[in-house]
Parts: structure tokens; sequence; C-alpha cells
């Protein structure tokens, strides 16, 4: 796009483009009443980036925000004659003065607060959006050949609209309706149509100097339909109708990430999937409210629940889970298996420390970060032949659902929940970090739930040197290696595990879980050129959390010596 020839739009870089393919296939000769085959693509690609520092460079104010605005000098005034010649800048591009004695002055500083104000104003940065989407269509039995463009013009099938790219569900019954395909019963092929669909962007927001925000949100849905689509004898029919797919999209499951599970004899239940059954009331209420199907909650008097929607319905579970492990209230949220609008997961750095004086003279750099990801999927989904929109509700019976869904995840995750990394000017390296994530997988048809839990910490530390002066002596001296020395230390503790929760049964079961601790130092000295020796110590303790593994402790310790042949 030519935001680029626009002064004050040069800012936005924006690309489109749209791509197609159609491709025509002879039908055997000897099948010819089969008809041929003909199929298209089209993919359409959508990418907008906004620089917005290039934006604030356009804005005077913001342009000049840590500038001092030298106050002018009269040319009339005491002290600075209307003859005065301005002296030469030191440099160039350097400021000018109009006397010696104002140039031995000191230079005025910006404003502290202007340019936290300009900072807080100018704190979005940059920020990018991509769409992309990918569709084809394949349809056996076609009966023409095609003259230009894929078309055929005697006819005007399939049309232009199909030979560039256009994907239309109903083609295929306006084309047997029309003629222009093989009626042929014994048409075995499949008629598909695929889409596939991605919407993701980020956003870097920076509210004061060093302290860095990054937003990224994704929403990707893959859908395809297939059908042996052919002439029974009566009516043209879709023989073996199904559509599948797949969806995710980025969402916020912090709110109950911390919940911690209880320990009663073997058994340990956690309160937010207590909550999550509770919830399934609230959440019948909420659908059967919404839909067209049912003209009043009538509580069903076998099942408890609002007529249609049992504790166990597939869509009572999935929205329960969801809005649940969301930390929202069912009864004020919008109810749906899809949800639309994605939310932004996060990564935040922070390096400005070390312009504090004093910090700054012991540390050279001091990095401190965080970042939250998650994310809801639905591996696999099957349009349910059986759906109808107009049934009746019966009692003791829950209404067909649209879709028919193996399972949904949940997984989230802080990657680091808090994370430290300095260095010092005396070339010492250390940092941490405090790792945790999940991954809730729902299984509506099994009714249970599997959860998998994992914690790490994780501690570094190193120092590197050129010439290492020893604290002992030889042969009266200091010992002192004039090489390159350097010691690196690893402790980490990871903590996981995996519990099955049944859903009504009160089974909060650990089927596996192990803490394991890993101590890990090193030293390495360069003697020379091509010998390198090293000496490395590690030890690993496992701990497990069920009673299907083993307490185990793994050390190793050695000398390794390499030499490097030219």
């Amino acid at each position: 796009m030519p935001f680029s020839k626009v002064k004050w739009l040069k800012w936005i870089n924006t690309t489109l483009s749209y791509t197609t393919s159609y491709e025509w296939n002879q039908a055997p000769p000897a099948f010819e009443s089969l008809g041929n085959r003909i199929q298209n693509s089209q993919d359409i690609n959508v990418t907008a980036q906004l620089n917005l520092t290039q934006l604030y460079s356009q804005i005077p104010w913001l342009k000049n925000l840590e500038k001092p605005k030298k106050a002018p000098v009269a040319p009339g005034k005491k002290g600075a004659p209307a003859s005065a010649t301005p002296t030469k800048p030191d440099g160039d591009g350097g400021p000018s003065f109009n006397s010696a004695i104002e140039k031995g002055k000191e230079a005025p500083k910006a404003n502290p607060a202007k340019i936290f104000v300009g900072n807080f104003v100018s704190m979005l940065k940059n920020a990018s959006v991509n769409y992309q989407r990918k569709s084809g269509m394949e349809l056996p039995g076609f009966a023409f050949r095609p003259d230009y463009f894929g078309n055929n013009f005697a006819h005007l099938q399939p049309g232009l609209g199909f030979a560039f790219g256009q994907q239309n569900p109903g083609l295929r019954y306006d084309m047997a309706k029309n003629g222009a395909l093989k009626s042929d019963t014994r048409q075995p092929n499949f008629y598909s149509q695929n889409l596939n669909e991605n919407f993701s962007g980020n956003i870097t927001i920076e509210p004061i100097k060093n302290f860095r925000i990054r937003l990224d949100f994704t929403r990707g849905t893959v859908d395809g339909t297939r059908s042996i689509f052919k002439y029974n004898g009566t009516n043209w029919v879709d023989e073996g109708l199904t559509q599948v797919g797949n969806y995710n999209i980025t969402g916020w499951f912090y709110k109950t990430h911390f919940s911690k599970d209880s320990n009663n004899n073997g058994d340990h239940p956690n309160p937010v999937f207590q909550q999550f059954l509770a919830n399934r009331y609230s959440v019948a209420q909420e659908l059967s409210l919404h839909d067209s199907r049912v003209n009043a909650i009538v509580t069903d008097t076998i099942t408890k629940f609002p007529l249609g929607y049992s504790k166990f319905s597939q869509d009572v579970l999935i929205n329960s889970f969801y809005a649940t492990y969301s930390g929202k209230n069912p009864s004020s949220s919008g109810l749906s298996a899809f949800p639309k609008i994605p939310l932004p997961n996060w990564n935040i750095n922070y390096n400005g420390l070390t312009k504090i004086k004093a910090i700054g003279s012991v540390f050279s750099n001091i990095n401190i970060k965080h970042a939250y990801t998650g994310r809801y999927s639905i591996r696999e989904y099957t349009r349910n032949l059986r759906y109808d929109s107009g049934q009746t509700p019966e009692m003791g019976k829950d209404f067909t659902s649209k879709y028919q869904i193996a399972d949904v995840t949940i997984s989230d995750g802080f990657y680091p929940l808090i994370g430290l990394n300095v260095t010092t000017k005396n070339n010492w390296t250390m940092g941490f970090e405090y790792k945790r994530s999940r991954v809730l997988k729902l299984f509506a048809a099994q009714f249970n739930m599997t959860e998998i839990r994992n914690n790490e910490f994780q501690l570094n530390a190193g120092y590197r040197v050129t010439g290492l002066t020893l604290p002992f002596r030889r042969n009266g001296r200091w010992v002192y290696l004039p090489n390159d020395f350097r010691f690196d230390l690893t402790v980490s503790v990871i903590d996981n595990v995996t519990a099955i929760r049944k859903i009504d049964l009160n089974v909060n079961r650990y089927s596996a879980g192990m803490q394991t601790i890993r101590i890990s130092p090193s030293i390495t000295y360069q003697v020379n050129q091509k010998i390198n020796l090293a000496m490395k110590y590690n030890r690993n303790v496992m701990k497990p959390k069920t009673g299907v593994g083993f307490y185990t402790a793994l050390t190793d310790f050695g000398l390794e010596l390499r030499y490097m042949f030219n």
C-alpha cells in the first residue's frame, strides 16, 4: 500500500497479496462418464506494521523531548550587543553561542516532568497485525472442457469466479442445477472444501525508558468439509458429509493458575476443579436462556438441570471448563466453545537499573524479566450429522451438540514468573528464573480431566577471567594462571505432577510426578592454544510423588583434557 508516499503516513507499512490457482484434470477415457476434476485455491495475506516511533519523530514536541529549549537573547540586551558575532560550535551539530561568557555557562537541562509526560504519551512504540486466509475447493464430475482462463464460455462453467479462486460453498448445487456435472450414479470421488484462517499481532509498549512490554495474540482455525456429491437417480445428494476442524486462541487463565491441591488420604482435590463442577448448573441456565429451541427455562425432573442441558452435556462441560479456568462468572460472560476475541500474552523486560549511579558502579548489566503465555485449543471437532436446530426438548435427554468435540485443552505458564540476570564489572554473571506451567485437558465424552503442572527453579552463576592468582603459594610465590579461566554453576529444582480427575466420582489421584534436583559446577582452564583442562561434577536427585517410581540419586565426577590438532 502506498502509505510511504504520504509524509504523515510513512510510519504505516501495509502489504496485501492475493494468490489463486486453478487446475482442470481430464477424466480417464475409460471412465469419461464420471467427469473431469476441477480444483482451485485462494490465498489472501494482509500485513500491517505501525512504526509509532517514526510517527512521534514528526511531532516537534516529542521529537525534541530531551533537548533543553534555549532561551533567545535579544540583540539589544546588555551583555549581548546586536553587533556580537555568535561563536562557532565546537563540532558539527553542536550549539552556537552569542558570546564567550554564554559559552562558559552550563547548558540548561531538559525538564524531567516534560520527559516523563512525553514518554508516557509516546509509550506505544510499534504494532503489527497479520491476517492470512488459505482456502481451496475440489469438485469431481465436471462435464466440460475449458476454453480460456479455465472457463467453458459456451456454458459459462465453472465461471470466472471459480477460475480466479472464488470459494462458494453452494457452487456444487448450482453446477448440478445447470447441468455442469455428470449424473453418473457410480461417482466415487470426494468433493472437498478447506479453510485455514490465522489472525495474529503484537504490540510493543515502553511506558518508561528501558521498561519494555510486548503483547502477542493469535487465533487460528482449520475447517474442512468433505462428501461424495453425486446423483442418486432422483436427486443430487451429499453422501457421508463430514465437517472437521481444529481451533486455537490465546487467552487469560492466570487467575486460577496458582490454586493448590489438597491431600486427603492420597486423593488430591483442587478448589478450581470443584468450582468447575459447581458452575455447570449456572452454565446450563445460561445456555438454555439463549437457546431458541427453549421457550422458557424448565427444570428437567430427571436430571434436575434445565431442560435440554444436563450436567453431562458436552456444551455444559466445555463452557463451564473454559469459564471457570478463565476466572469468569458464567452468568455474566458470553458462553461459547469457540471464543472470538484473542486476549494478549505478554513479555516484560526491564534493564534500566544500571542507570542509577550507585548500582551502575558495581553492575554492568541487570535484566529483569517476566512473561505469560495462555492458549485454549480444540484439537479436533466434527460436525454432528444428527444436529437439528429445531430439535424439541425432551425430559431426561440433552440437545444434540452441533459439533462433536474430542477434547479441549487449556495450557498456560509463566516463562518465567520472575527472572533476573546480572553481570558485574569484575566478570561475574549470575541469574535465576522461576517458571510455572500447566496443561488442562478435558475429555467431555469420557467425563474426566487430566492436569499436568510443572514448577522449575534454576540458578546460574559464572566467572570469566584472563589471568588468575590462586590463594596459595608455590616456591614462595602466589600461583598465577595467565590464560583463560572459567567457572560455571547450575542449580535447578524441577517439580512436576500429573493428576487425573473424574467428574462426579470424587477421584483426584496423581498418576505420575517427580521432583528432580540437579547441582552441576564446572571449572575450565585454557592451558594454551591446544590444551584445555576441565573439572566437572554433576549430582541428580529424583524423588517420585507416586508409588510407581523409586528414589534415585546419581553422582558423577570427572576430569576432561582436550588437545586440539591443527
